[in-house]
């Protein structure tokens, strides 16, 4: 009896040192398989299997504007290519030029237009010399009388008319400034392509018909 009794007392003991070695085989294998954080600043290892995940380089979808705008210089300009512009100087210079008077007919229909207005406007009508120029008026003869001297003008556009001028007379370019003597000094005026006018002082003799 007592050995039997001995007998099972170790083989009890035999089994449960075998199960506490599975269970403590067991437990070592959990610790083993369970994954330990990274140390701060330590990257964790990577799992055997496991894709890295790309690094982000470049600005984030949301900085990215989808407005183009042109840029302010042509990045494929360059100066040294480009032909250069002429100075300042070399620009053409455009040319003072006399304008040509209106014809006989424009000037008659003028004179009338200003001659209606002042009649509508109470004001003094304009002389008939002044639809004459002066160039087409040829010295008839010279008088006198106690205000001063007078001149007889034939203008070469109508025939049958003569114009009786004094010191004032008002043509359609000019005036009578002086007559002394044969000579009679007339003020003409041109009209220039730059909207000015040129006054030039001119003597002009009367020669009785020589």
């Amino acid at each position: 009896m007592l050995n039997n009794k001995t007998g099972m007392k170790r083989y009890s003991i035999i089994c449960l040192g075998l199960i506490l070695c599975m269970a403590l085989s067991i437990v070592s294998r959990g610790y083993a398989q369970t994954p330990t954080a990274p140390a701060p600043g330590q990257q964790q290892p990577a799992q055997p299997g496991a894709q890295t995940p790309p690094v982000r380089t470049g600005p984030s979808e949301e900085s990215i504007s989808t407005t183009y705008r042109e840029p302010k210089k042509d990045p494929f300009y360059d100066e040294k290519l480009q032909a250069k512009k002429p100075e300042e100087g070399a620009k053409k210079v455009k040319l003072v030029e006399a304008l040509p008077p209106p014809s006989f007919e424009e000037r008659e229909a003028l004179w009338k237009q200003r001659r209606e207005e002042a009649r509508k406007n109470g004001r003094p009508e304009p002389a008939p010399s002044e639809k004459y120029l002066i160039e087409e008026l040829s010295i008839m003869g010279i008088f006198k009388k106690p205000e001063g001297q007078g001149v007889f003008l034939k203008p070469k556009t109508t025939a049958t008319t003569m114009i009786f001028a004094t010191v004032g007379q008002k043509f359609w370019n000019g005036s009578i400034r002086r007559i002394d003597g044969n000579q009679i000094e007339v003020e003409v005026l041109t009209k220039l392509s730059n909207n000015t006018t040129k006054s030039d002082n001119q003597t002009l003799r009367f020669t009785r018909g020589r």
